[in-house]
């Protein structure tokens, strides 16, 4: 299948000697029209930034690069339930100071405003997300339920023969949304590199609490990848993903089901039961995946491609898929 994936056009803009910078990026493929990213940033310091609008949050080094930095044609599948996607809020940071360490805290609206990342348990309990920035449907903003992030990072000064980096990001909310919003998720992060290697480690955490008991339910992750330049122009890369909620919050979805069942009947139970045929099912996903970027022509023309294996294993069997994908980007 021949797409157009990504077609992000935008605008940067500066003002008073570059201490007030803005943005705004859009992603206008045949199929989508939204709005990514949409904000203002003021230096309060030469090093200290105030940041307010839509845009990513700060949670993992890996998910807070640009997709244009991967080695892989697209994301891991942790970033599926695990923060890192756009929201409305406001954050304090000093990213980009060059100091050994830094830091961000923010206080965001609590929904993602985009559908493909950041979707805590929704997917456990069978819910669809709705995207927010979709520009062909508008419509008011959810009622905010505040969410907190901080993250922490360290840096091996350069120049090291091996050079570390660590980081941990946490995210609360407040009041989350019943059956979709994590009550909190913290995230533990390793890179280590020497020479011409690379390889990172990032563990996920998030506690949701359970809907039809009380009790907290856990989802796990792993992020695993290895990374080697060959020459100036090429990565080849492989990446290990697993995602794992808790028999608890599996089995309190499928609690829910069979109570949602039992309010209705007729037609409109066997047509809740087909929504929800999901919910609480799939015990664990996980990916291998191989893959590798070359540079084209300097830093704007990239060709990537990966193969991979996936499995989703359900409550009674298990599903599993190779896939092969290639893509060429452009960046102006």
């Amino acid at each position: 299948m021949l797409e157009v994936r990504r077609l992000r056009p935008g605008l940067r803009v500066s003002a008073l000697d570059g201490r007030l910078t803005a943005a705004v990026v859009l992603n206008t493929t045949p199929s989508a029209l939204e709005l990514i990213d949409l904000w203002a940033e003021y230096a309060l310091t030469p090093s200290l930034r105030l940041r307010a609008g839509q845009f990513k949050q700060p949670f993992t080094a890996y998910r807070m690069q640009s997709f244009t930095e991967l080695a892989f044609v697209d994301w891991a599948l942790v970033t599926r339930p695990f923060g890192g996607e756009r929201q409305l809020g406001v954050e304090l940071h000093d990213r980009g100071s060059g100091h050994a360490t830094e830091f961000s805290v923010g206080l965001w609206h609590g929904s993602t405003a985009r559908a493909a990342h950041g979707q805590g348990v929704a997917a456990v309990y069978a819910e669809p997300v709705e995207n927010l920035s979709d520009l062909r449907a508008l419509h008011a903003p959810d009622a905010p339920h505040p969410e907190v992030t901080g993250r922490f990072a360290w840096r091996s000064p350069r120049g090291a023969a091996v050079r570390v980096a660590l980081g941990l990001s946490a995210a609360v909310d407040l009041r989350p949304v019943e059956a979709h919003d994590l009550r909190a998720s913290v995230a533990p992060e390793v890179a280590v590199s020497a020479g011409p290697m690379r390889l990172e480690l990032t563990g996920y955490l998030g506690l949701s609490d359970l809907v039809e008991s009380r009790g907290v339910g856990l989802m796990g992750g792993v992020l695993a990848e290895l990374q080697g330049h060959v020459g100036d122009r090429a990565v080849v890369a492989l990446r290990y993903g697993r995602v794992q909620p808790s028999d608890a919050l599996r089995g309190d979805a499928r609690a829910r089901t069979e109570r949602l069942a039992r309010e209705v009947t007729g037609d409109a139970r066997t047509a809740l039961l087909m929504r929800y045929t999901d919910a609480g099912q799939v015990r664990y996903e996980e990916e291998l995946t191989v893959g590798t970027s070359v540079r084209l022509v300097g830093q704007w023309l990239r060709a990537q491609a990966d193969f991979g294996w996936t499995r989703t294993a359900r409550q009674w069997n298990d599903l599993d898929a190779l896939r092969g994908r290639a893509q060429v980007q452009m960046v102006f």
